[in-house]
């Protein structure tokens, strides 16, 4: 009796540890493939789930397409060639590949480089290499500086005489079809002194072809005289100037009977003529002159001295 006893108990200690055994093995085993090839893995750790290699390089242009875009300032056609993908680090891939983009009516090689997450197949690195420069190494004929070549051959033609244009900060947005709007604003330097403008333009892409081009002062060049200069200006700063040191000299009031202009230097005008001054109870005749900048009326000296009897 004790032996079968004895013989029960060692059988329901057996069992119980192949119970507690089997699970453990059930999961190891069901891993998929786990022992038929020799080189098998299981599928745990970096690798597994990662974006198919055809989902990286697709990401990869993508991104290259919008750098192209945002270095040409418009949506160029691009060619792609090769790309291959290989490790870059236990978690990322490279991505590396040539593309010819069309560029007005040249054909242009970029060879690029991506770097990619594998398991989300995120673009962490874009790199560029212009084997053909865009546009001649200046970007010529895209959609910004159609615009702005539009715009200061515009003002130039509207300006009476000659001016220089200095564009600053622009931007530049897409349009329905292949067209961009560009719009920004400048500076506007002449002989007389300097206004500034905002613009906008409408370009076609497609054949970098200026559809609409406006433009606005915001503030206007002084207006000027023969030669540029602006005598109206000049001559009230002049004559304020004489006035102020009539006053210091104890001249109660002046009266201005005549004034003339000559050019001096490249940019200076005098200011010169005929005054009555009324003062210590008395009054005579005097001659003054100023030398005054032409285009902005700032007073460079002035002085005032009486008439020979």
């Amino acid at each position: 009796m004790d032996s079968r006893f004895s013989k029960l108990i060692k059988l329901s200690l057996a069992c119980l540890t192949l119970g507690l055994a089997l699970p453990g093995c059930n999961e190891y085993y069901e891993r998929p493939d786990y022992g038929n090839d020799p080189g098998y893995k299981p599928p745990y750790g970096p690798g597994y789930d990662d974006v198919s290699d055809r989902r990286m390089i697709k990401n990869c242009k993508l991104r290259v397409e919008n750098k192209i875009s945002r270095k040409l300032d418009y949506a160029p056609r691009i060619d792609f060639g090769y790309a291959d993908v290989s490790d870059s680090s236990r978690y990322q891939s490279r991505v590396k590949g040539e593309a010819y983009v069309r560029d007005k009516k040249q054909r242009l090689r970029v060879d690029y480089r991506c770097i990619v997450e594998r398991d989300s197949g995120k673009v962490t690195d874009v790199k560029l290499d212009w084997r053909d420069k865009p546009g001649n190494g200046g970007n010529k004929g895209n959609a910004a500086s159609a615009c702005k070549s539009h715009i200061s051959r515009k003002v130039q033609h509207d300006t009476s005489g000659q001016v220089s244009i200095d564009f600053r900060k622009h931007e530049s947005s897409g349009m329905s079809g292949n067209r961009r709007r560009v719009t920004g604003n400048a500076h506007v330097s002449s002989r007389r002194g300097t206004g500034k403008i905002g613009y906008e333009c409408v370009v076609d892409i497609s054949y970098m072809e200026v559809k609409k081009a406006d433009y606005r002062w915001t503030q206007k060049l002084p207006s000027g005289g023969n030669g540029g200069y602006d005598k109206k200006k000049a001559q009230g700063k002049c004559h304020k100037a004489i006035a102020n040191k009539l006053h210091k000299d104890n001249n109660k009031n002046v009266d201005f009977k005549s004034t003339s202009f000559r050019p001096v230097g490249k940019t200076d005008l005098m200011v010169e003529g005929k005054i009555k001054v009324f003062g210590h109870g008395q009054q005579h005749g005097a001659r003054y002159e100023c030398r005054v900048n032409g285009h902005n009326g700032n007073v460079i000296s002035a002085r005032y001295w009486r008439d020979k009897k």
